[in-house]
């Protein structure tokens, strides 16, 4: 996928996007140059390769607003589509660098992103979701999910036409639901094979997510779920097209009893019989290649 066609392109149409909104009380009629504004807007979005859409959009002197907005990004083998509704983009106020801030209430929480223009650099992004509801999305409503919140903070992402340069992400997922076995295609994941999530009745998560020169840690990786709790760090390299070459993954898992009866099963098979069906602590290290891993499980006392 391709990200970010022509960065001076983009700087130079966040800065005639601000000038069109500061010209538009003054030379024309708010309606016409709504329109106006808002394809400009939209051809911004798709050299980005993000699909964009408006409704009922109106401009002030300093900003650009919509009654709701619908956003495509690319997303591995499948679009994610987000909804926004009281949408308002305008000058980021307290930076120093050319920018342009996106916000918008979305699925019972709220969303804001800032696109940063060095002069002299790379664009980067940063960005922050607030208590947005997962069961509201209706693309996650058809993997069954029913419950729970996520807030992401980024603090910074660089990109370029293909790549993701550096982030520094936080990550905190709540009370996701899973009420039903859910499976996930091969043609979802990009993985060779299925996967089969069993029923989870909470899911908690909590990761910082640090990428810099080609390689993205995970330090410190914290689930806990009525299955059970894994806790560690996971360190990944990444070739050009953030493709995944290698992993190092390790952690301590511990299963609940009800994690125990839905996955007791597979821990002889994995461990290469090292661990029983019974076995509810266990440490867990991942290397190797997604498409070749090597899985080592080892019984804790």
């Amino acid at each position: 996928m391709k990200f970010l066609k022509g960065k001076n392109a983009a700087r130079t149409i966040s800065i005639m996007v601000v000038g069109l909104l500061l010209a538009a009380v003054l030379l024309v009629d708010n309606k016409s140059y709504s329109a106006y504004v808002e394809q400009r807007l939209i051809d911004a979005a798709g050299a980005f390769g993000v699909q964009v859409g408006f409704k009922h959009t109106r401009v002030y002197p300093i900003a650009f607003a919509g009654d709701a907005a619908t956003i495509t990004v690319p997303a591995g083998k499948i679009p994610l589509t987000i909804n926004l509704e009281d949408v308002k983009i305008s000058p980021c106020w307290l930076s120093f660098l050319p920018c342009l801030e996106l916000s918008g209430s979305a699925y019972g929480g709220f969303a804001r992103v800032g696109l940063v223009y060095p002069p002299m650099g790379q664009l980067y992004t940063r960005a922050s979701l607030n208590e947005i509801s997962l069961s509201d999305h209706p693309q996650l409503q058809s993997l069954g999910v029913r419950g729970g919140s996520v807030n992401l903070e980024i603090a910074k992402l660089g990109l370029t036409v293909e790549d993701i340069l550096e982030t520094d992400s936080v990550l905190k997922i709540t009370g996701l639901s899973l009420p039903k076995k859910t499976i996930l295609p091969a043609a979802m994941t990009g993985l060779p094979m299925e996967i089969s999530i069993p029923a989870i009745a909470k899911l908690d998560l909590e990761t910082h997510l640090v990428s810099d020169g080609g390689v993205a840690i995970l330090k410190p990786f914290k689930l806990n779920s009525s299955l059970g709790s894994l806790e560690g760090s996971a360190q990944i390299k990444l070739a050009p097209g953030n493709r995944i070459t290698s992993l190092d993954v390790t952690g301590l898992v511990s299963l609940t009893k009800q994690g125990s009866a839905d996955l007791g099963t597979f821990l002889p098979l994995l461990s290469q019989g090292k661990l029983s069906s019974k076995t509810q602590t266990f440490s867990l290290t991942i290397s190797g290649t997604p498409t070749s891993p090597k899985i080592e499980l080892k019984a804790r006392p």
